[in-house]
């Protein structure tokens, strides 16, 4: 299953280890594609390195391979999607198409 993700600002490394915790937790495969360039998020150092440098208003593909991958889409994008604590009352997703 693929997802369009369009951050509206640069992820902060708790909201990319949230990111993480519930891909392993699902089970599934997670890759991101931007610009060319992709990672999977399956890996917590290169998907840091990764998030850190997307270029913010500008389409991310989120690929899902396992199972329930349409449940898992909405999560993660819930998850991205959650006010962000500290740094004010603002969503890191804009709207997401499928």
């Amino acid at each position: 299953m693929a997802k369009d993700l369009t951050f509206q600002e640069i992820p902060t490394i708790q909201d990319i280890i949230n990111f993480y915790k519930e891909i392993k937790s699902w089970g599934g495969q997670v890759f991101m594609i931007q610009n060319r360039k992709m990672v999977s998020c399956c890996n917590l150092p290169k998907m840091i390195a990764y998030m850190l440098v997307i270029n913010p208003g500008k389409p991310v593909k989120l690929i899902l391979e396992g199972e329930r991958t349409e449940y898992m889409a909405e999560r993660l994008e819930e998850i991205l999607k959650v006010n962000k604590g500290n740094s004010g009352s603002y969503p890191l997703l804009q709207a997401a198409s499928e």
